[in-house]
């Protein structure tokens, strides 16, 4: 029903991603995070395990809540690159 996220790190596609679904990765250096759906994008975040520890847990987010979601053609033609918010969860 829904589709599913691209993951992006360092700008190279290393999987996918469905809603309410946890995926876990092996980095081992500074690595910039992103996700990508069609042509919209999330920020990056950038991720570093030695200085973040060794379990990172990354949120994502639909930036299109509330009434926002009655601008969401202003999102997919202007704020693509906003269309969505990734974070690291503290």
């Amino acid at each position: 029903m829904f589709r599913s996220y691209t993951i992006l790190v360092n700008s190279k596609k290393i999987g996918a991603i469905n809603a309410d679904e946890n995926l876990f990765f092996e980095i081992s250096e500074e690595s910039d995070f992103q996700l990508k759906i069609d042509w919209c994008y999330s920020n990056i975040v950038k991720v570093n395990p030695k200085k973040d520890g060794a379990n990172i847990i990354l949120l994502a987010k639909s930036n299109l809540i509330g009434w926002r979601i009655f601008i969401y053609f202003i999102y997919i033609s202007f704020k693509r690159k906003n269309y969505l918010n990734l974070e690291v969860k503290r």
